[in-house]
């Protein structure tokens, strides 16, 4: 089974956006068998309100990979 990874990032955090590719497309060109997935959907009103988001988003994730 090949290791999985979630990439996950508020909107406005353009940095963390960019890496968050980055890491994506190196894996890709390594020919790594990780199955990425990125999430950039989170966005709120305050910084506070949108980690809490980005727990939510985890947490779906790991849901979703346990069931598998």
């Amino acid at each position: 089974m090949a290791p999985r990874l979630l990439l996950a990032a508020a909107k406005r955090d353009a940095a963390a956006l960019a890496s968050g590719r980055s890491v994506q497309a190196a894996l890709r060109d390594a020919g790594a068998r990780a199955e990425v997935r990125t999430s950039e959907v989170v966005q709120d009103y305050t910084p506070e309100r949108e980690r809490l988001r980005l727990v939510r988003v985890a947490v779906q994730y790991l849901a979703e990979q346990l069931a598998k």
